[in-house]
């Protein structure tokens, strides 16, 4: 996890961004932690990062800093936030605040330049424009950040695959719906903000921001979008309190919010806490979620080595391709996705996640079930779960996007332990071949050179694909040994008398994927 010099590594930025911060009501412990210390590069990756180093020994429970909401960056509080408000209207879903925020960074960038313009007048300075300073002009590590021949290497990872393009999504957004509402603001030489300065912006609220209140939503807050990501032991998280941060002795902040009934509201503010020791000299990480390297890098411009929370995601189209391979008949593929579709066992659109030291999915064990079972199995489990999903419909109206395993997948799975005893070697012919195909996707990453710029890029690359790679061939392992076991035990039965008991029914269908 890692932030680029930017404009932070610049002699001098980083000394006016921390005059700004006391003059704007933030508080940092300086006893305890040093902003803006530069660390080396690490592995292939040799560019250096700036991030937060500790000064001392720090205990669980110490607060390191303090930032006032009021100061922060949000869709409510900005120079043009009745701009923001039209383009959110516009858009109309809570879910897309990247246009909005990117939008309000781009006309706080235009605010921070005295001599830019809004519709014929002089634009007021923004009153954040030492902390816009500060801020790179975009995250180079971002994928929307790539140029093309650089996005080809990406082939195959769930980053093309599972994730949306965000430059495309980008380009949408300023169409329909953000330079409507700005084109009538200029920069100083009186032209209007293009698409390429909204793609800088929305870039670097991409890898920055944080949830900062329910009112404001996600924001660009000072202090705290200096701590670099860690999954797992990560050492500082950011904390609302109500207390009220001024500057003290300023009036004219004091007088700011007590005549602003929206800063009356909102002057919380968030306070760096310590929750796990740090050691002098350590840097100190927080933590963005826990987030696999696909949406790291897309979102944030960087991978992280060894993550614990990475994953690959397969699809339908995966099963489909798959199962054809396999020999099983296209019109079989077709009937049986389509009936488990209707019968809510999983959906079109469905991405199965695979973790290491994980079993696959259960809705991806009944795809790859339903695709190799018999006419006789299939017909049965589809009669049970009809059955009971007409006691109760409510159990097919599921939210699959908030939930791992829906009601209506576990009476799947259920009626497919009570009923069957499966031959599980043809779905797990057809999960090898999925993981095969996936293996043959991946591009080689390139040979790291031509400087520090180039060897990020390349090193995230290779890290995102190892990891994925990993992942796919430790699941391809366990299913190859469990169709060796399965040719092994075949053998012996037929070596065996013919008196033996015959099998109960009730029975896992889904042990040999555990």
């Amino acid at each position: 996890a890692r932030r680029g010099l930017g404009a932070r590594g610049r002699h001098g930025v980083m000394d006016e961004f921390k005059r700004w911060l006391k003059s704007s009501g933030f508080w940092w412990d300086e006893t305890a932690i040093a902003l803006g210390a530069v660390f080396p590069g690490q592995g292939d990756d040799a560019s250096p990062r700036v991030g937060v180093r500790a000064l001392r020994d720090l205990a669980v429970g110490e607060i390191v800093a303090r930032m006032p909401t009021a100061r922060c960056i949000t869709r409510l509080y900005c120079t043009h936030s009745e701009t923001v408000a039209k383009i959110r209207a516009s858009i109309g879903d809570e879910k897309e605040w990247l246009a909005e925020l990117g939008a309000a960074l781009l006309l706080e960038r235009l605010n921070s330049d005295e001599d830019s313009r809004c519709g014929g007048n002089k634009n007021q300075r923004s009153a954040l424009a030492g902390y816009i300073a500060s801020l790179p002009q975009r995250e180079q590590g971002v994928v929307a950040s790539w140029p093309d021949c650089q996005k080809a290497f990406l082939v195959g990872t769930d980053v093309d695959r599972a994730l949306r393009d965000e430059r495309s999504a980008a380009r949408t957004e300023w169409d329909r719906h953000v330079y409507p509402q700005i084109w009538q603001f200029t920069d100083a030489n009186g032209d209007p903000p293009s698409f390429a300065s909204y793609l800088d912006a929305r870039s670097v609220v991409s890898s920055r921001a944080f949830s900062v209140t329910t009112e404001t939503g996600p924001g660009l807050v000072p202090i705290a979008d200096l701590f670099n990501h860690k999954t797992g032991g990560h050492h500082v998280t950011m904390r609302l309190v109500d207390e009220v941060v001024t500057r003290s002795g300023d009036e004219t902040e004091t007088d700011e919010i007590k005549n602003s009934s929206f800063l009356r509201k909102n002057s919380k503010t968030l306070v760096a806490e310590i929750t796990a020791a740090v050691a002098s000299g350590d840097e100190i990480f927080n933590t963005y979620g826990g987030l696999g390297n696909a949406i790291l890098l897309n979102s944030f411009g960087f991978c992280q080595a060894c993550n614990p929370e990475d994953t690959v995601t397969l699809s339908v189209p995966d099963l489909r391709a798959a199962a054809a391979l396999c020999q099983v008949p296209g019109s079989l593929i077709k009937k049986r996705i389509e009936e488990c579709i209707a019968l809510h066992a999983f959906t079109e659109t469905e991405m199965f996640a695979l973790k290491n030291n994980q079993p696959p999915p259960d809705r991806l064990l009944l795809a790859l079930w339903a695709v190799t079972a018999s006419e006789v199995g299939f017909f049965r489990v589809k009669e049970y779960v009809e059955a009971e999903n007409s006691k109760d419909i409510s159990q097919t109206r599921v939210d699959f996007e908030n939930s791992r395993e829906t009601d209506s997948a576990k009476t799947w799975r259920s009626a497919a332990e009570v009923f069957l005893n499966p031959q599980a070697g043809p779905a797990l012919s057809v999960f090898a071949a999925i993981l095969k195909r996936r293996l043959g996707m991946y591009a080689r990453p390139p040979i790291v050179g031509g400087g520090e710029e180039t060897a990020s890029w390349i090193s995230s690359l290779k890290t995102l694909v190892d990891s994925e790679r990993a992942i796919i061939e430790t699941h391809l392992a366990q299913t190859i040994g469990a169709l060796r076991n399965l040719e092994g035990d075949a053998v012996t039965k037929r070596r065996k008398t013919q008196s033996r008991s015959p099998p109960t029914t009730k029975q896992d269908a889904f042990a040999l994927f555990d």
